[in-house]
């Protein structure tokens, strides 16, 4: 299982040069532009996100996760609640959105099977995270003294901390549940969430 995590990273990181130009990149993270390649075939895709979308999320922290899953709700609300500077913007991996996003790496919900953060968004600067390193980024975005626990798990071996989140994988459905259609957050929370009207977020 780890083998073949670390093998997905590495076939990552190609499968994106193709597409994008790495200005640098270690492990799950590579700092990606989308501008002066000879490549143009990512620009031909079709375009998901709308100008206000676009707007809402290029520069920030976007995390990506399961819409569906119950673990993963809980925790975006645990984030959301803990990120009193609104760091953050929460996009489900279903939604067309976050579908647009991974594409640009060459990667669906389903091929990638785990969360995913970016850093800078849709700007030259842009880092792509995914797996731990994802929870790691995420936690490093909130408040005193989650911040400093994001610094931990990132100074976990990898081979660790990837096969807790394995285990963790294997077993939300069966533990936290799955919802049919993706939750609406609270009234409060609602304006840091994009894509979550989308048709693959309420698709069974």
């Amino acid at each position: 299982m780890l083998r073949r995590a670390n093998r997905r990273s590495f076939d990552l990181a190609l499968r994106a040069s193709g597409r994008m130009t790495p200005k640098w990149g270690s492990g799950h993270g590579t700092v990606m532009t989308a501008e002066g390649t000879g490549d143009d075939d990512w620009r031909k895709r079709e375009v998901m996100m709308t100008a206000e979308q676009r707007a809402e999320l290029k520069g920030r922290v976007v995390l990506l996760y399961d819409g569906h899953c119950g673990l993963c709700n809980r925790v975006v609300r645990f984030c959301a609640t803990r990120d009193p500077a609104r760091k953050m913007r929460y996009v489900p991996l279903q939604s067309e959105v976050g579908r647009e996003l991974l594409a640009r790496y060459g990667e669906t919900p389903d091929s990638l099977e785990s969360a995913a953060i970016f850093l800078h968004a849709m700007t030259r600067e842009e880092r792509f995270f995914h797996h731990s390193d994802a929870v790691a980024w995420a936690l490093r975005q909130l408040k005193a003294p989650w911040n400093w626990v994001g610094r931990l798990v990132g100074w976990m071996p990898r081979f660790l901390r990837e096969a807790v989140y394995a285990f963790v994988g294997r077993v939300r459905y069966a533990v936290f549940g799955r919802y049919p259609v993706c939750p609406l957050p609270s009234a409060e929370m609602r304006s840091r969430f994009v894509g979550l009207t989308d048709a693959g977020c309420v698709r069974t």
